[in-house]
């Protein structure tokens, strides 16, 4: 089988001649092992799945099934002929990492956000391995968008397609060595459910035939189908990732190189929607200068306004305006018309005017926020948009350094790859224990902790509530002992730990809570009320 190179998303490359400037080489039929290769893979991935995730939590069980699908990956890629350059695995480390973070971490927010920049990743290895877009790293946002969209079809179709258009599990374009594993194969799936059917029926109408099945197989059907549909739609989705990835040459059928149609609007109507908002930023940053900068100063001179009510006040709406801003001029770029250079000037003036005043805007949220930190202390909800300010920030300046120079040819990647160092960056820093650090820090200088919030933290805050322990008023230790005693007899409780959930936070939470004999402290404490 002749084999194509892969790399950087570009189309496929014969062997035999790509430098030459000629023509790729028309793709490999969808016929053949590769589409054989994606079904059984995708059946072996979801049995794994079945067995791997029927678990308490997700924790080492999603990194060893994360690795498994990228081995059968690369495996249906090889079936297929198609051999990626070394450079293209190197998609496969955010995967890791972010799949490894169920196993360090346990704040349920940024295990959210790490689920989904996995799933991010895993699509730019599709995109990678498949050449659609032609060029990962010069694709531009609607190529992106219109990548994702066939790809999230080929999870929904992909499936039934390998069987029907690529001619999965058939002897004919089959090699000789798949010929027979595949005709067992197709038998088996086939008989399955009708035995399944017919061995309920026969159990039901003779006790005496339903305890031979029993002695002979002894399988509760209810739990056998419940396994079946919960591997089964693993399976599912693994067989149209694995088409999309490594055996279609385009999922929507589109032709290589195919970009979305670009639409124009005219100068008037785009300045007018960009200048009107530029005057509505502008009113609201002239008239609350005072309000935004005033800081602590201006809670003193304004009768009735609390420190919660100014730090409070408009922090979410400004950091919600700041994300709302970014595809308002994403989309203005794309249908300003750029070759008319007196378009492109109105466009360029208008769109930094606007994201200079969103950067007022957010430095004012970021100052609300350090207010309010110093008075209320830390939160997670605090931390998280913070972070998004942090990466905001990242996409801001890559638009004005690619897209307002008409450079925006990976924009879409670079953009994306910022979020991921800036959520790997809070995965190393570990939120909770910031916030534990932060408070208690501020409970050294006679602020008051808030022990109720920390006792809803999760085992990554544990380590640092025990290092702050001896800092605390006897109020707030009587409160954290308590937490401690409560995490360090996780095990005694007699709940079965189950190494499919096995997160390392967990286990040094155990440790260190152990380690510092909470039992001791709560015996001379009294009755800590709960929290509310």
């Amino acid at each position: 089988m002749t084999q194509r190179t892969i790399g950087e998303g570009e189309g496929a490359v014969d062997g035999a001649g790509a430098a030459g400037g000629a023509a790729p080489p028309p793709a490999v039929s969808p016929a053949g092992p590769g589409a054989t290769a994606a079904l059984l893979a995708a059946v072996l991935l979801g049995i794994a799945g079945d067995a791997l995730f029927r678990a308490p939590a997700l924790g080492i069980n999603l990194l060893l099934w994360v690795a498994a699908a990228l081995a059968a990956t690369a495996w249906v890629a090889r079936a297929r002929g198609r051999v990626p350059r070394r450079e293209t695995w190197l998609l496969a480390v955010p995967v890791l990492f972010f799949a490894a973070v169920f196993a360090w971490r346990t704040a349920e927010v940024l295990l959210v956000f790490n689920m989904l920049a996995m799933l991010s990743a895993f699509g730019i290895l599709a995109f990678a391995l498949s050449g659609s877009p032609p060029r990962l790293s010069q694709a531009s946002i609607g190529e992106m968008i219109a990548s994702a969209a066939s790809l999230a079809l080929s999870g929904v179709f992909g499936g039934p397609m390998l069987i029907a258009s690529d001619h999965a599990l058939t002897d004919g374009r089959a090699r000789p060595r798949w010929r027979g594993t595949v005709a067992v194969a197709r038998g088996a799936l086939i008989a399955l459910p009708v035995l399944l059917v017919f061995g309920a029926l026969l159990s039901s109408a003779d006790p005496r035939f339903e305890r031979l099945l029993t002695t002979l197989i002894d399988i509760d059907f209810g739990q056998t189908i419940s396994h079946m549909v919960f591997a089964g739609v693993i399976a599912w989705w693994a067989a149209g990732y694995l088409r999309a990835a490594a055996v279609a040459g385009h999922p929507l059928g589109l032709a290589r190189g195919w970009r979305p149609p670009r639409l124009t609007l005219g100068t008037t109507e785009l300045a007018t929607v960009l200048g009107l908002v530029d005057v509505l930023f502008a009113l609201f940053v002239a008239i609350q200068l005072p309000h935004l900068f005033g800081g602590i100063a201006r809670v003193q001179q304004v009768a009735g306004l609390t420190v919660a009510e100014y730090a409070r006040g408009g922090f979410f709406q400004l950091v919600m305006v700041a994300a709302l801003v970014l595809p308002l001029l994403l989309v203005s770029a794309a249908v300003v018309r750029r070759d008319a250079a007196r378009d492109w000037t109105i466009f360029r003036a208008l769109a930094l005017t606007m994201i200079v005043l969103v950067a007022v805007m957010v430095a004012s949220a970021l100052q609300r926020l350090t207010l309010y930190v110093a008075v209320f202390g830390l939160t997670e909800d605090r931390v998280y948009a913070t972070a998004i300010i942090v990466w905001l920030a990242i996409v801001f300046a890559l638009l004005v350094g690619t897209v307002l120079r008409r450079r925006d040819a990976g924009f879409a990647l670079a953009a994306l790859a910022g979020g991921w160092v800036v959520l790997a960056a809070l995965d190393f820093v570990n939120p909770q224990a910031l916030i534990v650090r932060v408070n208690a820090a501020r409970a050294v200088d006679g602020a008051a902790f808030d022990w109720q919030y920390a006792r809803r933290l999760d085992a990554d805050a544990t380590p640092a509530l025990v290092q702050a322990f001896g800092r605390l008023d006897a109020p707030s230790r009587c409160a954290v002992a308590k937490t401690l005693a409560e995490v360090a007899n996780d095990r005694a409780t007699g709940r079965p730990e189950d190494w499919r959930s096995w997160n390392a936070s967990r286990v040094t939470a155990f440790a260190v809570a152990n380690e510092a004999k909470p039992g001791r402290v709560l015996a001379t404490c009294p009755t800590v009320a709960a929290p509310h």
